[in-house]
């Protein structure tokens, strides 16, 4: 509920209480990272004045994190059809409280602060300088999210704030012996495109600074995605400016074995593990291994996407039940291939696909025993564009029909049936037409 009493937040508040459900998910994270988790982990209090910060303070943990270290593996294609990969090193993970969201509002040329936010509990994941362009960039947040959603820590869908980004940027001379460059840190990224945007308008303003003969200073900065340009936030304090002490109202996280023990044992196969057995146990090219991996990754800017967790293995999954019992590389030319495309063009994913494995098993069957042609394979799987819409418009002119079959009254079903059925001139599939409108409708299957 939206913070409706300006009054609320000088409140005086009780003390905060750790929630066990954030623990548990940071953890996960963690040993999906591989770092060194602490036994026993402290809370500290940063100390800094800002809009964004009501107490005045935020808790975070500086000095003993939840973990250290821990690496993720990037994966890029590369000219020629190779992969490349980047080991990107992680600092620390941590627990922290999140901060108010600001921003600017052009009617009014000021600042205006939500408060929703502020407060709630947050995994911070630090990385060490490993990436050299935006490009990289880009693919880290890819895989971390594509992590986050495999072990179940987040949705880490950038459109509605479950993961954000700050990057922190500095350009180098080319001469070997020249120092590392002065870094501004770009703060609330919350896309990918936002990111890969975020970095080269620093990187360029950086440059043009340096040539100009103007030092780099240390900085926090925002993004204009409208402008593509970096604006001044506020200057960057050090640690000795945060004064940052031990919260005194927050007792350690003290993780056991056996806790740990419990959370490797619910871990899922990870994006990395699933990449090299699909190349191990069914022969994929590390293209096409690539591809069935990826897919799911990325869904929160695709529009018929529902937000559901648990997508990010939506591309392994579907292609090992159509491979089961089949020639596997064939299988996968079908869905990465044929059936891809034909999503693409309804605008559709494999998560809202209405061509099931079993369905494509079948297709894939009846093709290698001669009873299907390619091209009427391939007309059979571009009925998905047709099929839609013309469901759409049936639901839309016997609407009282489709009413009656919402209060129970299945039998009026087969009149919608055999409408779809007539005006397709009987080239849809009456089974699927079937079971497309019983789920629309809401009937038991």
């Amino acid at each position: 509920m939206p913070n409706q009493t300006p009054m609320l937040p000088s409140w005086m508040l009780p003390c905060p209480i750790l929630q066990p459900e954030p623990v548990r998910l940071a953890l996960l994270a963690c040993l999906a990272f591989k770092s060194s988790i602490n036994r026993a982990s402290t809370f500290d209090r940063k100390h800094y004045f800002y809009p964004d910060l009501p107490a005045g303070y935020q808790v975070t943990q500086k000095y003993s994190p939840l973990a250290k270290g821990g690496v993720i593996r990037i994966r890029q294609d590369a000219e020629k059809g190779e992969t490349r990969f980047l080991d990107v090193r992680l600092d620390q993970v941590q627990l922290e409280q999140d901060t108010a969201k600001s921003f600017h509002d052009p009617d009014s040329n000021g600042t205006l602060v939500d408060l929703n936010r502020a407060g709630a509990a947050l995994i911070e994941i630090v990385t060490q300088p490993d990436m050299s362009s935006p490009e990289e960039a880009a693919a880290f947040v890819r895989t971390l999210q594509a992590i986050l959603r495999h072990v179940g820590a987040s949705g880490a869908n950038m459109e509605r704030g479950e993961l954000r980004c700050d990057v922190n940027v500095s350009v180098q001379r080319a001469s070997p012996d020249s120092p590392p460059g002065t870094r501004c840190e770009v703060k609330n990224l919350n896309g990918v495109r936002f990111v890969m945007g975020a970095i080269e308008s620093e990187i360029s303003r950086q440059i043009a600074d340096l040539e100009a003969g103007k030092p780099i200073e240390q900085a926090t900065r925002g993004y204009d995605a409208v402008q593509n340009r970096t604006f001044h936030l506020r200057g960057k304090e050090d640690a000795p400016d945060y004064r940052y002490m031990p919260d005194p109202e927050l007792g350690r996280v003290v993780v056991t074995e056996q806790q740990l023990d419990i959370l490797r044992a619910s871990l899922p196969e990870l994006p990395d593990a699933a990449f090299e057995r699909l190349q191990a146990q069914y022969g994929l090219s590390a293209r096409d291994a690539g591809i069935l991996v990826a897919l799911g990754e990325g869904l929160e800017e695709d529009p018929t996407h529902d937000g559901e967790e648990g997508t990010a293995s939506v591309g392994v999954t579907f292609f090992e039940e159509v491979a089961r019992g089949r020639e596997a590389k064939m299988a996968a030319n079908w869905v990465i291939h044929d059936l891809l495309g034909q999503l693409t063009k309804a605008n559709l994913n494999l998560v809202s696909s209405p061509i099931k494995p079993r369905d494509l098993g079948v297709l894939i069957d009846a093709i290698s025993s001669g009873k299907l042609t390619a091209v009427s394979s391939a007309r059979a799987s571009s009925s998905i564009d047709a099929l839609s819409p013309l469901l759409d418009a049936v639901l839309s002119d016997l609407s009282v029909e489709a009413e009656k079959v919402r209060q129970g009254h299945h039998k009026v079903l087969m009149r919608l049936v055999g409408e779809v059925m007539k005006r397709s001139q009987g080239q849809a599939d009456a089974k699927r037409v079937t079971e497309d409108l019983k789920k629309r409708l809401g009937v038991p299957p």
